[in-house]
């Protein structure tokens, strides 16, 4: 099998345990796949944390738990051959996506992807830009089904606040919401009312000037991007019969340190806490959302990209081979996306 160039997470630990590797086993598409030439990928949080060992035992499920990893789950790119069955796609067609958790991710020269996770490229977007949008925009479209329910597709009437609603995962959650017709207003620190107005936002709250307990009004959901702390003090300004769902809550860490047993019942318990204080105030209902690949998700992203509707934000495009120094950027705080160019 030739060989492919990678980067590579070599055990748990810092940036420092990131490498770049000339001699990486190179994929072959299985039944329903493309392989991609990568020509960007995007570096999100949450492989930061799976560096560190975080959610290893949910990522052990899916084969993606053993060190040597290669991280990833955005790209854009060419296709550079098609599996067995494939049908509607050829080599040298410009596409972006993402892929589920694995040891196989996207930062690398090849990766194959089913045929399901991935949209073709359009004019709109350089591959850099494509490359940093549908993990968080499929996370979004899933948080905002959690909270909205029935209502996402016409949330028309629907006040909303999405809590750390200018990082990557909280802006699609209040373009999509916009789109819909929500009111939405939006808590982060230190926001742009410029850049808030620009993703449909109707208010933002500065974090640094103002504790989540004091934001003023009440709503019909509340979507969490921000902090799990902070939902004792959301939770009240939830509107009677509203609904709360959030993307940051403790369930793998807990499942990582207490075990699948003790673990699994820890977590239950907190989550029955978190939904029997939206209870109290006359909530309707509170959810915990993991990303996934989802068929509805990806089928509103190609949507939303075809209309020219998609503004991803890049703090920084390094080469592959800088893969620690971009590591090491991501506990900096930036405002915009890191973005992998391969060479």
């Amino acid at each position: 099998m030739p060989d492919m160039f990678a980067v590579v997470a070599e055990r748990i630990g810092g940036p420092e345990v990131i490498r770049f590797s000339e001699r990486h086993p190179q994929p072959r598409p299985a039944k329903n796949e493309l392989r991609i030439r990568v020509a960007a990928a995007g570096i999100n949080p949450i492989d930061c944390a799976r560096r560190t060992g975080y959610g290893r035992r949910m990522m052990a499920l899916l084969g993606a738990a053993k060190f040597p990893l290669v991280l990833g789950n955005d790209f854009a790119g060419v296709v550079d051959a098609v599996g067995p069955g494939v049908r509607g796609w050829q080599t040298g067609d410009w596409v972006f996506g993402c892929k589920a958790a694995s040891r196989a991710g996207t930062h690398a020269e090849f990766v194959t992807v089913p045929t399901s996770q991935v949209l073709r490229l359009p004019a709109s977007l350089s591959p850099e830009q494509a490359a940093v949008v549908p993990y968080s925009f499929v996370t979004a479209h899933r948080l905002v089904a959690a909270g909205l329910g029935p209502a996402q597709d016409d949330c028309r009437g629907h006040r909303v606040l999405v809590h750390g609603g200018l990082g990557s995962v909280g802006s699609f959650a209040v373009g999509l919401l916009a789109q819909a017709g929500a009111s939405v207003d939006v808590s982060d620190r230190a926001p742009s009312p410029q850049d808030a107005a620009a993703r449909g936002a109707a208010q933002a709250f500065d974090l640094t000037q103002l504790a989540p307990g004091a934001l003023r009004g009440s709503y019909d959901a509340i979507l969490n991007c921000a902090r799990f702390e902070d939902e004792e003090v959301l939770i009240p300004k939830l509107k009677r019969g509203g609904s709360f769902a959030t993307i940051v809550h403790p369930l793998l860490a807990t499942l990582d340190e207490y075990g699948w047993l003790r673990g699994g019942l820890r977590a239950r318990r907190l989550w029955r806490r978190q939904a029997n204080r939206v209870k109290a105030v006359g909530g309707e209902r509170y959810r915990w959302v993991l990303f996934q690949p989802d068929a509805k998700a990806f089928a509103a992203l190609d949507r939303t990209a075809a209309q020219g509707l998609l503004m991803p934000k890049i703090a920084h495009v390094l080469d592959a081979r800088e893969a620690a120094g971009a590591y090491a950027l991501m506990a900096t705080r930036l405002r915009g996306k890191l973005v992998l160019h391969m060479p």
